[in-house]
C-alpha cells in the first residue's frame, strides 16, 4: 500500500490506527493513509469517513486539499451516499476551479455502474457533458 509516497504495510497500518487512537492530534496524514488503504480495499465506507475526519481538522478551505475532496466524493459514491457524494463533488468543482475531468474522471470505484454514475456526475457538475 502507498500512501504519501511512501509504502505503508500491513503492520504500518495497525500502528497508524492505533497512533490514531491513542492521540486525538495525530498528524492529518495518518488519516489520509488509512483513508487511502480503506479505498484500495473498496472499502469505500471506512474511507468516507476517514476523508471527513480529515476534513473536520483540517482548513476545508485550504488549497491543498483539493485532491482530498476528490477522494471524499469518489468514497461517498462508492458507499452508495449519492446526496451526500453529489454535494462533495459539488464542493470539489467549487473549490477547485482547476478542476479537469479529463485528470479525474477516471478515479471511480470498482463497480463498473457506480463508476460511470461517478463519471457521468463529474462531467455534469463541471459543465461538461
Amino acid at each position: 500500500m502507498r500512501c504519501c509516497g511512501r509504502v505503508i504495510s500491513s503492520k504500518g497500518l495497525k500502528e497508524i490506527r492505533r497512533a490514531i487512537r491513542l492521540s486525538p492530534i495525530c498528524p492529518p496524514w495518518y488519516i489520509v493513509c488509512l483513508g487511502a488503504h480503506h479505498f484500495a480495499l473498496s472499502e469505500y465506507g471506512q474511507a468516507a469517513e476517514a476523508f471527513r475526519a480529515f476534513f473536520q481538522r483540517a482548513d476545508p478551505d485550504a488549497s491543498n486539499n483539493s485532491d482530498l475532496r476528490v477522494w471524499l466524493a469518489v468514497s461517498l459514491m462508492g458507499a452508495g451516499c449519492v446526496a451526500e457524494a453529489t454535494d462533495a463533488y459539488r464542493a470539489v468543482v467549487e473549490h477547485y476551479p482547476e478542476f479537469e475531468v479529463e485528470r479525474w474522471g477516471n478515479l471511480a470505484p470498482n463497480d463498473p455502474r457506480v463508476g460511470q454514475c461517478a463519471r457521468q456526475l463529474w462531467k455534469e457538475l463541471a459543465g461538461k457533458q
